[in-house]
């Protein structure tokens, strides 16, 4: 029992979370601040590099949301995409429940989609830039 006392009493090191953990505890940092994705969605005409949200579960995306680089949504829970979005890179929407581009979208590269989205996926006037 003394053993287990000692080892209890000991001061454990804080846990070091790499920015690429924090989508898995409904974090995400922007501009050097970690903020929820509830408080993440209410931002509006943000300004980011690239914005990795694969497999989170994150609602909605600030309105006017603009990013330098890719944005992979891959796997989230997001269901639409907000007015004003900017990308300016790759888009990756694979296996979400996203039917519709909004008409506002501008992607400089590609978008990519699953096999299973083809029948529901409406790309509109994004149909050639569309990757399966």
């Amino acid at each position: 029992m003394k053993y287990l006392n000692k080892v209890l009493a000991k001061k454990l090191p804080k846990l070091k979370l790499h920015d690429s953990d924090l989508g898995n505890i409904g974090l995400i940092k922007i501009n050097g601040k970690k903020v929820t994705f509830e408080e993440f969605s209410k931002m509006e005409n943000i300004k980011i590099r690239d914005l990795n949200l694969y497999g989170s579960s994150v609602k909605d995306l600030p309105v006017g949301l603009k990013l330098i680089g890719h944005l992979d949504l891959s796997k989230s829970t997001i269901e639409e995409l907000p007015e004003g979005l900017q990308v300016g890179g790759n888009l990756w929407l694979n296996d979400t429940n996203i039917k519709v581009l909004p008409l506002d979208l501008r992607v400089q590269g590609k978008i990519y989609i699953s096999p299973n989205m083809e029948k529901t996926f409406n790309p509109g006037k994004f149909k050639v830039r569309v990757r399966v």
